[in-house]
């Protein structure tokens, strides 16, 4: 805004009588809001130092993959300083499963019996498609006679280690084929 127009907006009663505080809560919000709309090459470019910084994106790393990963988690993240750890699972496969996570997903029911029914379905197909993925888990769990939940929350925690992020469905798709069912062997071999 040009500073005449500033002056001229300019109203003293307008000025609150309490004092001025800094509210981070509407900062973060501001920024994350700011991020989200940012272009994804923007978005990259503006990445890039703290995630050299941190070390968890490999020199060799695809940069188409590397764009379809920031394109899912652009607009989770908040700021690009926690960037590095939200992403961190989608170039190393050997990550610890948080201990939050894990005890809320084996709190009832047996993952590793549903993460051995969905490698079964996942090798079994062709299309790695969020919309081959969903109708996959969609059609496991109707054959079972089970909720979906069973199928997300334990191949959530087996791909990434945690129980937040992007969609399943689409984290699945970024990750690849090859990896998920990497990974989901991995957990069933460690905690079924």
């Amino acid at each position: 805004m040009p500073i005449e127009e500033i002056i001229e907006r300019f109203d003293f009663p307008g000025i609150n009588r309490n004092n001025a505080r800094f509210d981070e809560k509407k900062l973060a919000h501001f920024n994350t809001e700011h991020l989200r709309l940012l272009p994804l090459e923007t978005f990259t470019w503006m990445a890039r130092p703290d995630l050299d910084k941190a070390g968890v994106v490999p020199e060799d790393t695809d940069e188409d993959y590397l764009q379809a990963v920031l394109g899912l988690c652009q607009e989770k993240v908040r700021s690009f300083p926690e960037l590095p750890a939200y992403i961190d699972y989608f170039f190393n496969d050997d990550f610890e499963y948080a201990e939050k996570a894990h005890k809320k997903v084996f709190r009832k029911g047996d993952p590793p019996a549903r993460m051995r029914e969905l490698l079964a379905a996942l090798e079994s197909i062709e299309d790695f498609s969020e919309a081959a993925l969903e109708q996959t888990l969609q059609g496991l769990a109707e054959a079972n006679g089970l909720y979906t939940a069973e199928y997300i929350h334990p191949a959530r925690l087996a791909v990434s280690g945690t129980d937040a992020g992007p969609g399943l469905y689409a984290l699945l798709r970024v990750l690849g084929k090859e990896r998920t069912i990497k990974r989901l062997k991995h957990f069933v071999e460690k905690l079924g």
